[in-house]
């Protein structure tokens, strides 16, 4: 009787706390969906996938990644809005795969390099003073190689790669971007990316 009742406490114990995981990633959906289109249709991603994960591999795609950044930085600096770096990067993505080509053949590199601008999908990413939520963003996304190393991500429009907190926040409200979407990507709390973990195995499941 006693073996009984501990595993019914047990199987309501797991129910009660898979329902509270459910609805908790629910809510945070819903929460993400309320300004989806409002951080998706303003942010422009980088995505560099290196050939492998050796240290000359790894050399090379953090080569790229200083070169292709600061050179997009520099073209997209005066664009107003999302639209404006759009049309900036498609009317210089020969440019920019040229850089890219060039900066492998200085390494001594042979392999083939390739550049696409289109929608990709982005896992939950960390960074110094903010996280962005996992979902489908703009995303240059340049592969070196066979592009099975590891990967390097970071944002390019607004651009706040390696920025402090009030930077970010200032430039993704001048982005377009609410004050309150602002603060939730900038913010410290440990519950905001308790949240997105959550979301993101939410996200998996489905």
């Amino acid at each position: 009787m006693k073996r009984k009742f501990i595993k019914i406490s047990v199987y309501i114990t797991v129910s009660l706390v898979s329902a509270f995981v459910f609805t908790y990633a629910v809510t945070l959906q819903n929460m993400q969906n309320s300004f989806d289109s409002e951080l998706y249709d303003n942010v422009i991603r980088l995505h560099i996938l290196a050939d492998s994960d050796s240290e000359k591999d790894q050399k090379a795609k953090l080569a790229v990644r200083d070169g292709v950044k600061d050179y997009i930085y520099t073209l997209v600096s005066e664009a107003e809005n999302k639209d404006e770096a759009d049309i900036i990067i498609k009317n210089n993505l020969q440019n920019i795969e040229n850089k890219v080509k060039d900066t492998v053949s200085e390494l001594g590199y042979t392999y083939k390099t390739q550049v696409f601008f289109e929608n990709e999908y982005y896992p939950v990413r960390y960074y110094e003073g903010f996280a962005f939520p996992s979902g489908d963003y703009k995303s240059l996304k340049i592969t070196l190689g066979s592009g099975e190393g590891k990967n390097w991500w970071c944002v390019l429009y607004p651009t706040v790669c390696n920025s402090m907190a009030t930077d970010v926040d200032k430039k993704l409200k001048s982005a377009g971007i609410s004050e309150n979407t602002a603060k939730m990507i900038c913010s410290e709390s440990k519950e905001y990316e308790y949240g997105l973990y959550i979301l993101e195995l939410f996200k998996r499941k489905k």
